[in-house]
């Protein structure tokens, strides 16, 4: 920046302040191939002025709204009027802004080639980004210090705990993540945000570039909103359960085969060095069990039955029964096993005991040959498999020999 030392009388919109003030201009910032923009701070002796000169309604009136040229913002300590090209397809052509700050005046002005009306809320987000810097640049020449405020992370979810996905009565998970600096949100430095993820009794471990890529990807599907203010940046997922956990974990999902209940910890600074750090218990739910107890072989089972027992810890209603398979050696028998289950349940051999977890299929089976003439007279590997809703799997092998 080009800096006037000397005290003197400082034309502002066409107007001479009150009082002499020192000037501070930019050249010509490019923030992309569209727009050139200027910044100007002029510094007066004390507040006072400065709200004297902001607040003069000879400036705020020289500007006219009607239907090519408008208020973009009107605030107590800033405003930005923008000029609309009056054509079919109308476009922010200029804009001219004013932002007060600790006696000093901070005024942006740019242009931009014609696009369409959209152009508008691009201007309002580089006069914000520019006035926090211009704040920063401020803070920093002048000595301002003790005024800056930490950066701060929160996750909201439409479920509590957060992060409960609700894939069986809720295929669609909406959640957000809000950053906010009082600062500005200008003032937050993104490259420093950091995602990590900690199973109990385990360190914590960086997500961070699964988490980005996995981000970019569900941006450009429109499955990730953001919102920004001056302040705050809400960014807003729309998710698949699996588009969920591949966004945190590896696409294969967890290698944890039962507790899927991690703190997450999310961390970003401003830039200044100050840091926003947050922890949320991040739920994914856990896989189905299958147990298949036979008499007097599990120290689990207290009943003198066979037992084929099948549950799910986060609600019975998790499991895809249509996902269920019997197998013999990994060769599909479900289909000739239901029917055998139904048989022998019109014999009251089978009892289906239904759980608030799951379902207890009991044998009453008195002898080791009712069991191999249930089983086929199988000798082998007898198999039982399901999924639930989450995506998560488990199976149950046991070596049977009938012969």
């Amino acid at each position: 920046m080009t800096v006037d030392n000397i005290p003197r009388l400082q034309l502002l919109n066409g107007l001479n302040t009150s009082v002499p003030v020192t000037w501070f201009g930019s050249p010509a910032i490019h923030p992309d191939g569209r727009w050139s923009v200027r910044v100007n701070i002029a510094s007066y002796p004390n507040k006072a002025s400065a709200i004297t000169d902001f607040n003069d309604p000879a400036r705020l009136n020289s500007f006219s709204e009607t239907p090519a040229a408008r208020f973009l913002l009107k605030e107590t300590d800033r405003w930005l009027f923008g000029t609309f090209r009056t054509s079919a397809q109308t476009a922010l052509f200029n804009f001219k802004g004013y932002t007060l700050y600790e006696g000093n005046i901070i005024e942006i002005t740019g242009g931009t080639a014609p696009g369409d009306e959209t152009g508008k809320d691009a201007a309002i987000e580089i006069f914000l980004d520019l006035s926090a810097k211009a704040k920063t640049l401020v803070s920093s020449k002048c000595g301002i210090a003790g005024d800056n405020k930490s950066p701060t992370i929160q996750l909201f979810t439409e479920k509590k705990p957060p992060f409960v996905s609700g894939a069986v009565d809720n295929p669609v998970v909406t959640w957000s993540v809000v950053f906010e600096d009082l600062d500005g949100i200008a003032d937050i430095d993104f490259a420093t945000l950091k995602i990590e993820k900690k199973l109990i009794e385990q360190d914590y471990e960086d997500v961070s570039g699964v988490f980005m890529v996995k981000f970019l990807e569900l941006l450009n599907n429109g499955n990730v909103t953001m919102e920004r203010t001056d302040t705050r940046l809400t960014v807003t997922f729309n998710t698949s359960y699996q588009q969920l956990r591949e966004l945190i974990f590896e696409a294969d999902g967890p290698p944890y085969p039962y507790a899927y209940a991690y703190d997450m910890r999310f961390t970003v600074s401003d830039t200044k060095g100050n840091s926003g750090v947050t922890m949320v218990p991040f739920w994914l739910g856990r896989s189905p069990n299958i147990w298949f107890s036979l008499k007097g072989d599990s120290p689990l089972s207290t009943e003198d039955k066979y037992i084929l027992e099948i549950y799910d810890w986060d609600k019975k209603a998790d499991l895809r029964w249509d996902t269920f398979m019997m197998t013999l050696d990994g060769i599909d028998f479900t289909g000739l096993f239901l029917d055998r289950v139904t048989k022998y349940m019109t014999l009251s051999i089978i009892k289906l005991e239904p759980t608030e977890l799951g379902l207890n299929v009991i044998f009453d089976f008195d002898s080791k040959e009712l069991l191999c003439e249930f089983f086929f007279d199988a000798s082998g590997k007898v198999g039982f498999h399901i999924t639930d809703y989450h995506g998560y799997s488990d199976s149950f092998e046991y070596p049977l020999s009938c012969k």
